[in-house]
């Protein structure tokens, strides 16, 4: 999943990560994984299709993260569950 809204898609992580560390068979498995950007150059589609692409490379080892694009570093950064 790639999504902008990161505070919404924060929340489901964190739901669906609880209810899955729970363990008592309400989910079965992590998700895929999540993605979020700030914003979306137009003109860097292609360059963002490469990165991602190349980024979702060995997929099981993001299955239930979430991380964060950090323009200023030119990298993605892991969005820690907080289990409250």
């Amino acid at each position: 999943m790639l999504t902008q809204n990161r505070k919404d898609f924060r929340r489901l992580h964190w739901l669906w990560m609880t209810f899955y560390n729970w363990g008592v068979g309400v989910l079965q498995e992590p998700h895929g994984s999540i993605l979020t950007i700030y914003q979306q150059r137009s003109d860097l589609l292609v360059e963002w299709a490469l990165a991602i692409n190349e980024f979702l490379q060995p997929r099981d080892a993001l299955k239930g993260k979430m991380y964060m694009w950090r323009p200023s570093g030119n990298r993605w950064e892991e969005e820690p569950v907080r289990f409250m």
